[in-house]
């Protein structure tokens, strides 16, 4: 009877036959041994098919999975469907992890009893040899067991918090329990991130670097913006707003007000930056005109800004 993995590692995958290869060679280097890849190919036109298909036989923890092109959301919410561990960790494609994460997570996970435990991560080049500067090399917050709510409010009021998925390990039971999918936009990881911490009994900051994160040209955010960028930050807008509804009265209120700035920054910021600014400008003052609480100075200025473009 095989044994059941500790962890699972969920990734997913669009013409990425630049990286397969790479990625299957430094995930199996993880000193702990019981845990499974649940690889997603999400409608690949390249030949990334083939690769996997080759190089599965060196990799017997890996479970390989194609659907039609759904985008990275529903493919992540697909490949949780089939993770069988006590633990799951979303990790990019192109990105790794340290040699020893999944050991040190999980001993902290287990020691701990907690839902979520979260690290720090640094940018490099395509290579992974060149260090570049990132936002989540150190953290203002200090390192400990905090209650989710807490650490939410905390992180948020420090201007310390961040929402890309790999840089959190999650309680299978718990992420069932919160029940809350990917949504199927361009900013997935915000939402996805806030509600799970949000409702989180615990969570556990480890001031260390597990996750190394290669910065491609090719990637999404490095990329002409286009509508469905823009609109995947409006869907984050709405849900900062019924977010900022729900907890206002509470003791993170405060956090969540400047979860709403944020999200704010990012919807405005979105469409500042693209060739659409003359269609969307218009919707967010609209918007914004009966929801001036979403709003800090510097956003304020930058919408008013958007007109004078």
């Amino acid at each position: 009877m095989c044994m059941k993995p500790v962890v699972t590692v969920i990734s997913c995958f669009y013409n990425a036959e630049k990286y397969i290869e790479s990625y299957l060679n430094e995930i199996s280097k993880q000193s702990f041994d019981n845990f499974e890849v649940v690889l997603i190919n999400d409608g690949s036109t390249d030949q990334s098919d083939l690769l996997v298909k080759q190089l599965l036989p060196k990799y017997p923890f890996v479970k390989y999975f194609c659907q039609s092109n759904k985008g990275l959301g529903p493919a992540r919410n697909f490949g949780l469907k089939h993770a069988l561990g006590k633990y799951i960790y979303y990790l990019d494609i192109d990105d790794r992890i340290r040699c020893d994460a999944l050991a040190k997570l999980v001993d902290i996970a287990e020691t701990q009893k907690v839902d979520v435990v979260t690290f720090n991560s640094i940018n490099t080049d395509e290579t992974f040899e060149k260090e570049q500067w990132s936002p989540y090399k150190t953290r203002k917050i200090k390192e400990g067991i905090y209650e989710g709510e807490h650490f939410v409010n905390r992180a948020l009021t420090k201007k310390d918090f961040f929402v890309p998925v790999w840089l959190y390990f999650y309680r299978h039971e718990f992420i069932d329990q919160v029940d809350f999918k990917f949504p199927a936009i361009v900013h997935e990881d915000c939402i996805y991130t806030i509600h799970h911490l949000i409702k989180a009994t615990n969570v556990y900051f480890l001031q260390e670097i597990l996750h190394e994160r290669r910065i491609v040209a090719t990637s999404i955010m490095h990329k002409k913006i286009s509508e469905k960028r823009i609109n995947g930050a409006l869907e984050v807008l709405y849900d900062a707003d019924k977010i900022y509804n729900a907890y206002k009265k509470t003791s993170i209120g405060i956090g969540i007000k400047n979860w709403c700035y944020l999200c704010s920054t990012l919807a405005v910021s979105t469409v500042e930056d693209s060739d659409f600014r003359k269609k969307y400008r218009v919707l967010l003052v609209k918007y914004f005109m009966s929801r001036v609480y979403m709003l800090d100075l510097k956003c304020f200025i930058r919408l008013i800004l958007l007109f004078m473009r």
